[in-house]
């Protein structure tokens, strides 16, 4: 895959694939960008386990682990049940 064509963008702030692979983002970035781009940097390097936070809504809130193909799995049904389509581009 090649990363030089690839990016994610907030707001005004775009990073490439080769940047959050390599972290070559900055610490001092907020929060919300901060957790998604070092989310991304182990997506990308291959990590196989991933802690999250559940929401909180219903109780407080917890840590859970998801593994690399659970969340793949997720993210294959959520794309089936909105017809994301090859062509889109969805983060």
């Amino acid at each position: 895959m090649s990363y030089q064509e690839s990016w994610i963008e907030f707001e005004d702030d775009r990073y490439s694939l080769e940047e959050i692979k390599h972290r070559t983002y900055p610490d001092s970035l907020p929060h919300f960008k901060q957790t998604s781009l070092d989310f991304c940097h182990d997506w990308l390097n291959g990590k196989e386990t991933f802690e999250l936070t559940t929401s909180g809504t219903t109780g407080t809130p917890k840590i859970i682990i998801a593994t690399r193909s659970q969340l793949m799995a997720s993210a294959a049904l959520s794309a089936s049940a909105v017809k994301l389509q090859k062509t889109f581009t969805a983060l």
